[in-house]
């Protein structure tokens, strides 16, 4: 159960990396899939 919680940890903690990278390189308006990928990584899995 542990495990599970540390790994759910490390997949926020990426998944913002990622988010952070792509604004950062974007520099610009979010495209639509930009906007529903982030809402498809909002919800829980």
């Amino acid at each position: 159960m542990e495990n599970q919680e540390r790994s759910e940890e490390l997949q926020k903690i990426q998944d913002r990396g990622i988010e952070f990278n792509r604004k950062n390189r974007t520099k610009a308006q979010p495209s639509a899939e930009d906007i529903v990928e982030e809402i498809k990584q909002e919800k829980p899995k």
